[in-house]
Order: C-alpha cells, then sequence, then structure tokens
C-alpha cells in the first residue's frame, strides 16, 4: 500500500522540482484536506472562517475548488532584472542568460489576467496552516 505524503514532504518535494505544476497541485490537494480534517460540525462555516483569516490558504482552497473562474495552475516566463538576479539560484541564473532574461514559474493563473507565484503562496499557506 502507497503512504500518503506529509505536507511537510510534499513541500520539500515541490521545492526541489518548482517547476512541477502536479507536485504543486499535490501539495494544495494535501492542505486542503488537512482544512477539511480540522473542520468540526459544519465544514463550510469552517472554510469561510479560515478563508477569512488566512489569505494563502483562502488561496488554495480557491485552486483546490477547480471552478471555472477560479486559478489554474501554469508554467510561465517571468522577466528577471538586475536586481532579481543576484537572488537566482545558479541554474535560474544561467536559464534566464539564455532565455532573454526569463524563468519559468508555476503560477496561479485566473482567468481574468491575475498572477501569483504558487511556490509563495503554497509556502504561506503551509505556514498558516502550521499555527
Amino acid at each position: 500500500m502507497l503512504e500518503q505524503p506529509s505536507i511537510s514532504a510534499a513541500l520539500a518535494s515541490l521545492e526541489h522540482a518548482p517547476l512541477s505544476r502536479k507536485k504543486a497541485m499535490l501539495l494544495a490537494l494535501l492542505i486542503d484536506e488537512a482544512i477539511e480534517a480540522s473542520a468540526n460540525d459544519d465544514p463550510l462555516a469552517h472554510r469561510a472562517a479560515v478563508a477569512q483569516t488566512h489569505s494563502a490558504l483562502a488561496l488554495v482552497m480557491e485552486l483546490c475548488a477547480m471552478r471555472e473562474d477560479g486559478p489554474r495552475l501554469t508554467l510561465e516566463p517571468m522577466t528577471i532584472t538586475a536586481a532579481d538576479a543576484p537572488a537566482l539560484h545558479e541554474a535560474d541564473y544561467m536559464v534566464s542568460l539564455y532565455n532573454s532574461g526569463t524563468v519559468q514559474r508555476v503560477r496561479l493563473a485566473w482567468p481574468d489576467g491575475r498572477r501569483e507565484d504558487a511556490l509563495t503562496v503554497l509556502r504561506q499557506a503551509v505556514a498558516e496552516l502550521e499555527r
């Protein structure tokens, strides 16, 4: 029987492979499941209360709801400025040199054009869940 990965193991796996939409979605679903498991009598009221007080968890729940007007995980090129370059990993920096100053990132993308960095949101959601 396969073991279900923990949230911390899923986050570590995503950080090791930050361009994997599959790993990002697995982490999001594990976070969503943890929110569901912490609900008491009324899961919908619990989710609404969590969404009001924790913005990253609200984004994760929105992603996992898979609504037509909700966010999707996409892989998009991001422009790297000279000021951003020192903070990049060496591999990302080299990729940016050969790709006209861009690197790929997994993003939350809404149909209305809004964008968020998925790894940042998921890290924040894990931190909010641990509080």
